[in-house]
């Protein structure tokens, strides 16, 4: 009995630790609220501790109220309240298994927390986008196998084990049971990686967006949105959570003429704010798409055209001739964020994405609808070629090409409704009135990014005009002042100008060839409108040139987890089932191929063959071999080919039965006799060097070929004291009782190596 009552010892801290792991996946997923950490981290160690004493107690009806109270209060918040309800059943089996470990335990109570466990895990895999997930679900695959085994184990009542009270995890019947179920362990892990890779390959499933950004919402606030405010805008954290991927072609970025990813821009000024104002542009869909909203079903991926260039008109006025190289692709995986924004290199020409319509601003933003704000992996082409700057500074704003109306030209000329004078008179010191608009912006941005500071943390006291507070006073600020303080200056000048935001390209992962946009690479800048293109100006001294140099051992850590990481995103979670049409295609273009190998060689043999039969009854026509002699013949050569096969398959037969003997030999003694493992080392040292024990020898007189077939020229003392010695301990550990001190653990390891040493330094084979 008391052998049992350890085991089930055991399986309940099996039970612990499988709970807890399932747990951890959850809170992995960065779904959960404080409330639900907190309880997590007090109720786990504190009902381990008294489960340890022994101290929990039992109360079936104070356990079953509970568990109907916490039913009663997840439909409250099910049908009550906003939140998702994929969060509401993660709290609700977060509470259920809480209260199953709370109490004392019986075994229909551990199979429950068993089955808690595994519901949880599949709870984390609905909310989970982290590689960490992965590392849980083989943890909890293993940790689950060897639950399950001591569980059935403690149900079958095993008696036969036994347990030394003072040293119960030393004697070699638990080492015996705990490799057993640690082989259990990963044979359970292979099977359910196998089986779950045939599942994930061959069934249907739906796209991630069904659930992040429609029944999940955001998981992280952009930090980039249709306003900006200058004075609450003075603290900015430095937030290193993933934004997006972007992924480059390594021998593209040389081509990169910014590292800007734009968002949006802002064109309404107050004095105070930025806010994005403008009247929508013309939705670039087909009719077919218009209405679709997001109901569980597969989205296919469309094309956008987003700008319609005017090749001719570039040309002649900018000297651009627009061909493959004048564009860039970009691969962006962006994550679940608040707002619908589509970032990309300026200027978006050509979007690829499964999304059933897109919404073109007049600024050319682009933006999702409104029921697609989760995960999002699309293709971006972007203009990157940019005029020269000797043809930009001959540019007035009216010249060129008329490609904005004169609306969006105002628009971008208001002026807020405060006092300016000294904001003018600093412009017109920095640059003179006949200077044309693309030397001014020169100018203005180069004298910004010399005089004035980057810095994060500013206190504003002049909280109606901060541009002026930070051009005369503070000289110091963010991207956000610079941005502003150009943009003010510019439109003084009686030239359009709007602020763009968005994130800087700082971060290469060269395993993955792509770059990391964090929220800290959140970033803004201006864009002046001359000879009717947008062309863009940074004032700002941030440095945002990536660093190229080779980074420390932990931060190429860092790299391989954010590539794994990336990687778990793009084909695991982006698996859809158009990802399963691909595969399926790949695999039957594959097939194809080697079928067609297959017909080039063997229909070649066929044709051959074919053709040499009909040779053979060309020339019995002709009075060639009679019919008799060519089936004797042909019959000489079939029987002479089953002769060969047969032959073959016996030889190799009698040797894979010799093997076979030998290894099943071999396991039967280190099965039935497991303390004479030295003796078999030592066997397999002779063998190396020429002298095999035959089965049917006994060790004495093996011992006894040893020492006749060596030479007494080379058998010295130490070899013949080596083999004398194993030998006589393999008696007695087959025939008596061998208990292996150190002391001669430790002469039979110098033992085996004088042998190998003797027999190595003589040379015998």
């Amino acid at each position: 009995m008391e052998e049992t009552v350890k085991l089930q010892n055991i399986t309940l801290k099996s039970v612990w630790g499988l709970a807890s792991l399932s747990l951890i996946s959850l809170l992995l997923t960065k779904e959960l609220g404080l409330l639900e950490i907190f309880l997590i981290f007090i109720f786990l160690p504190f009902g381990f501790y008294f489960e340890l004493k022994g101290k929990l107690f039992k109360k079936r009806w104070l356990e079953n109220s509970l568990i109907l109270f916490l039913f009663v209060l997840t439909l409250f918040l099910f049908l009550g309240t906003k939140r998702s309800f994929l969060i509401v059943i993660a709290d609700f089996l977060i509470g259920f298994i809480l209260l199953k470990c709370t109490f004392k335990k019986d075994r229909k109570d551990i199979m429950q927390i068993i089955a808690l466990s595994f519901f949880i895990l599949l709870s984390a895999s609905t909310l989970a986008l982290d590689f960490s997930y992965f590392l849980c679900f083989i943890f909890y695959v293993l940790s689950a196998a060897w639950t399950l085994t001591f569980f059935s184990l403690t149900e079958k009542n095993l008696k036969t084990i036994v347990f030394d009270q003072k040293e119960q995890a030393k004697t070699p019947e638990i080492k015996t049971l705990y490799k057993f179920i640690a082989k259990n362990c990963w044979l359970t892990l292979g099977l359910v990686f196998i089986f779950s890779i045939a599942i994930f390959i061959f069934f249907p499933r739906m796209s991630l967006a069904v659930f992040q950004g429609a029944f999940l919402g955001p998981v992280q606030t952009a930090g980039i949105s249709d306003k900006m405010h200058l004075v609450q805008s003075g603290k900015i954290f430095e937030d290193p959570a993933i934004v997006m991927r972007v992924e480059i072609q390594p021998q593209d970025r040389n081509r990169l003429n910014s590292f800007f990813i734009r968002g949006q821009t802002l064109s309404s000024f107050d004095g105070i704010e930025w806010k994005a104002e403008g009247k929508k542009g013309k939705s670039n869909v087909q009719d077919a798409y218009m209405s679709r909203v997001l109901k569980i079903q597969k989205i296919i991926k469309n094309d956008f055209k987003i700008l319609d260039w005017d090749r001719d008109a570039l040309k002649k006025e900018f000297g651009l001739n627009l061909n493959e190289r004048s564009f860039l692709t970009q691969k962006i995986y962006l994550e679940s964020l608040n707002n619908y924004l589509i970032f990309g290199l300026p200027w978006i020409d050509f979007l690829s994405a499964k999304l059933p319509e897109v919404t073109i601003l007049e600024d050319h933003a682009i933006l999702r609808p409104p029921n697609f704000g989760g995960r999002l992996f699309y293709e971006a082409r972007s203009l990157i070629e940019r005029p020269k700057e000797t043809l930009l500074s001959k540019k007035t704003v009216e010249s060129g090409i008329k490609w904005e109306d004169q609306e969006i030209i105002e628009k971008n000329l208001k002026l807020p409704k405060i006092n300016l004078e000294k904001i003018k008179d600093l412009a017109q010191e920095i640059v003179s009135e006949k200077e044309p608009p693309y030397i001014k912006a020169k100018k203005i941005e180069r004298y910004l990014s010399k005089n004035y500071t980057y810095a994060l943390n500013i206190k504003t006291k002049n909280f109606s005009n901060p541009t002026e507070e930070f051009l005369f006073k503070t000289k110091a600020g963010h991207c956000e002042y610079f941005a502003s303080a150009m943009a003010l200056m510019l439109r003084l000048e009686n030239i359009p100008t709007r602020i763009a935001t968005g994130f800087i390209l700082n971060e290469w992962n060269p395993s993955g060839n792509y770059y990391t946009v964090r929220f800290k690479d959140a970033h803004s800048w201006v864009e002046v409108y001359i000879g009717g293109l947008w062309i863009e100006f940074d004032p700002s001294p941030r440095n945002y040139v990536p660093d190229l140099a080779k980074t420390s051992l932990l931060g190429k850590i860092k790299e391989k987890m954010d590539y794994w990481n990336f990687l778990w995103n793009a084909y695991i979670l982006g698996y859809d089932m158009e990802s399963q049409k691909k595969l399926a295609k790949t695999v039957e273009f594959k097939s194809n191929q080697l079928s067609s190998k297959l017909d080039r060689t063997f229909g070649n043999w066929r044709s051959k063959y074919l053709k040499a039969e009909k040779l053979k009854f060309m020339s019995r026509k002709r009075g060639g071999l009679s019919s008799p002699e060519l089936f004797t013949r042909n019959f000489l050569w079939f029987l002479a080919f089953v002769l060969f096969i047969g032959v073959g398959v016996g030889l190799g037969t009698i040797v894979l039965y010799k093997k076979m003997k030998f290894y099943l030999y071999k396991y039967k003694i280190k099965k039935t006799l497991p303390n004479i493992a030295f003796y078999l080392t030592m066997l397999k040292i002779l063998k190396r060097f020429g002298f095999n024990k035959r089965e049917s020898e006994t060790p004495y007189e093996f011992l006894y070929k040893l020492q006749k077939n060596i030479s007494p020229a080379l058998l010295n003392n130490e070899l013949d004291s080596s083999l004398v010695f194993l030998t006589e301990l393999f008696y007695k550990a087959r025939f008596s009782t061998l208990i292996t001190n150190k002391e001669e653990t430790s002469n039979i390891k110098k033992s085996l190596e004088l042998l190998r040493h003797q027999l190595k330094k003589l040379k015998i084979l």
